[in-house]
């Protein structure tokens, strides 16, 4: 059958398991969305399905679960360095990437219980399922494969992408373990990876296509993309203009200007009563604490990744999430406001041929209510 068949989830008779066992089956959820536009944010016709365990109840059982990500810094530095030298850019997605991974033999096994309308689903697929329906029109299974949700699944994938890379000719940096390049010819193409998502930054057309071809041939059904305007994880980067990089969050800034439903626009981020705590000011309600939390939350990555100006308001708020005002949530509506009057706004980056380290650093004295001041630096 296809990789959703007995070779990734296998039936099994929930009787004939131990008590042990039985406390280790996990629950499963089935997630259905639209995916967004990266660029403009609008949603698609296409539907993105995935299934995920449930909490997982095994993380005990392994040693060593953790898995990198590639560093904003070591992302952006290498953006930069690709445009100065004129580089060829591509980015690779590998679609149902854990499953490409067998479950650990060396552990107890892993099992997942399916709801009555997935039951339902798996036997509509494939009527071989049907004697392992339960009394209660559900179904366990044995992982024989890695599934999103399970504590292990993102080491396991991490570890073999990594085998992957070394067989291919690339080395993993000493600074960042999901950095990989290898050299040809004195020329270096290097790789930033995020769970699934690979960029990929080569000294020419030939030699990036040529490692998307290899990856192709080992795991057919890559979705790919190439040209100097590429998005990757959720940022737009636009190699366009000579020897700079422009990187951008539309889609995700159209999406918090959206939610937040904001009608006037701002020029500056603050006022200047931005550290002024009023401490009469009404406490904001249950609902509207969660929306305020959630929607500083996105700021703070959104200012972190590609709208630095931003993050002294946003940092502000973040020491206001837990006990939020009205005050508070006209603060938070000012920066909406100059979000939505700078929508386009990004982050252009460059390099020098020599490496030297900026730092600027500003205090502001008692400002704060309780006699407190405030420090900020910048390198």
């Amino acid at each position: 059958m296809s990789p959703a068949g007995f070779d990734v989830l296998h039936p099994v008779d929930f009787r004939n398991l131990s008590v042990e066992e039985r406390k280790r089956v996990l629950p499963s959820h089935l997630f259905v969305r639209e995916k967004p536009d990266a660029i403009t944010g609008a949603n698609p016709d296409d539907l993105k399905a995935r299934l995920v365990a449930g909490k997982d109840r095994s993380d005990i059982l392994y040693d060593d679960k953790s898995s990198p990500t590639v560093s904003a810094d070591s992302l952006k530095a290498i953006s930069a360095l690709a445009a100065r030298d004129g580089y060829s850019v591509g980015t690779v997605d590998f679609p149902g990437a854990f499953l490409n991974c067998t479950m650990p033999r060396d552990c107890p096994q892993t099992y997942v219980r399916l709801n009555r309308f997935l039951t339902e689903v798996m036997v509509t697929i494939d009527e071989r399922f049907l004697k392992f329906v339960g009394d209660n029109g559900t179904m366990v299974l044995k992982l024989n494969k890695a599934l999103y949700g399970c504590v292990i699944a993102a080491k396991l994938w991490y570890d073999m992408l990594r085998s992957t890379l070394e067989d291919l000719g690339f080395k993993r940096s000493e600074y960042d373990m999901c950095v990989f390049s290898r050299c040809s010819d004195d020329k270096h193409t290097t790789l930033t990876i995020h769970v699934d998502d690979v960029k990929i930054f080569a000294p020419n057309d030939i030699e990036r296509d040529r490692v998307i071809d290899q990856l192709s041939d080992l795991y057919p059904g890559l979705k790919v993309h190439r040209g100097p305007v590429i998005t990757y994880l959720g940022m737009k980067f636009d190699y366009q203009d000579d020897k700079t990089v422009r990187i951008t969050m539309p889609g995700y800034t159209n999406a918090i200007l959206e939610q937040s439903d904001v009608r006037r626009a701002h020029t500056t981020p603050a006022g200047e009563d931005l550290y002024t705590i009023d401490e009469d000011s009404e406490p904001l309600g249950p609902e509207d604490q969660e929306e305020f939390h959630s929607t500083v939350c996105k700021l703070l990555y959104l200012s972190k990744m590609v709208r630095n100006e931003m993050l002294g308001a946003v940092n502000f708020l973040c020491s206001r999430v837990q006990t939020p005002t009205k005050q508070d949530k006209t603060k938070l509506d000012r920066m909406l406001g100059y979000l939505k009057g700078t929508r386009d706004l990004g982050l252009t980056l460059a390099a020098d041929d020599e490496l030297y380290v900026r730092l600027s650093v500003d205090a502001s004295y008692g400002v704060h209510c309780d006699g407190k001041s405030h420090t900020g630096a910048c390198i």
